[in-house]
């Protein structure tokens, strides 16, 4: 979802978002599964993603996604309103 999503790194650089981690994070935001499915779904332990959930830039990311798809919900909704 953002492009700048960073996680900071030894000595304070910044670093993006890996791929898994993004991945993490869109199945984080569904809601969908436990943290555990999640873990064993992309082959990391639940301790890991507990981690990576931890990082401000992942925690960003996963709510900009929340947003995005509350976004999307309402904009649905409107619309079936306007059509009913």
């Amino acid at each position: 979802m953002s492009q700048n999503v960073v996680e900071w790194g030894k000595m304070g650089q910044e670093k993006p978002l890996t791929q898994a981690q993004m991945d993490a994070a869109k199945k984080v935001a569904s809601d969908y599964m436990t943290n555990k499915e999640i873990a064993d779904s992309l082959g990391i332990s639940s301790r890991t993603l507990d981690r990576w959930k931890h990082l401000p830039a992942f925690d960003a990311e996963v709510n900009a996604l929340r947003e995005a798809f509350s976004k999307q919900m309402r904009k649905r909704f409107l619309d079936d309103l306007k059509n009913f």
